[in-house]
């Protein structure tokens, strides 16, 4: 018993002298580290008025309880303004095409996120797919992108078949959007 007492007091001691050395030879270090995260919505049709044309799509829900700050919608609705910090940003959305078309025909959608006007080359996404009549899809896409405050966020999007748009309207969800976009600072 005296001996297991003994152990005991030598390990406590031990780990005393450990955490001591430790913390005397160290920096404590204190990182604040704000969150800087915004998803937006868009819950209506989006057409295309003519093909293999770009079109910056709107947006007109911001999700608050998913949100914190850092990403403003521009007055027009079809941007995405980054505020007060500079870094990387881990961009993913989505767009579910539809196909309102008599019949059975081809279509390539096309996704792609820039900043300031300029496309960004890993956030490109783009499907083929024989739609049916009344066919439905989801075009997903992620990537990063770096931005500095100021900098304007644009999703677009182009169909060479413009009976292709985007949200079905008798959607079988609860909350149908057309398109969705995703940004979250990762540095």
């Amino acid at each position: 018993m005296k001996m297991i007492k003994g152990l005991v007091l030598l390990l406590l001691v031990f780990s005393v002298f450990v955490s001591a050395c430790t913390v005397s030879n160290t920096k404590v270090l204190t990182v604040q580290e704000v969150k800087y995260i915004a998803k937006f919505h868009h819950d209506q049709e989006v057409t295309a008025a003519a093909a293999n044309t770009w079109y910056s799509l709107p947006f007109n829900i911001y999700v608050e309880n998913e949100s914190t700050q850092g990403f403003v919608l521009s007055e027009d609705n079809k941007s995405i303004i980054v505020e007060g910090f500079s870094g990387i940003v881990k961009v993913n959305g989505c767009l579910h095409p539809f196909s309102t078309a008599t019949g059975n025909q081809d279509a390539t959608i096309y996704a792609r996120v820039s900043v300031n006007g300029v496309e960004k080359r890993c956030l490109q996404a783009s499907r083929t797919k024989a739609f049916r009549s009344g066919g439905v899809d989801i075009l997903n896409f992620i990537g990063s992108i770096r931005v500095e405050p100021g900098d304007v966020i644009e999703l677009q999007w182009k169909t060479d078949n413009p009976n292709i748009q985007l949200l079905k309207p008798d959607s079988v969800f609860d909350f149908p959007v057309s398109h969705t976009i995703s940004l979250e600072r990762i540095y």
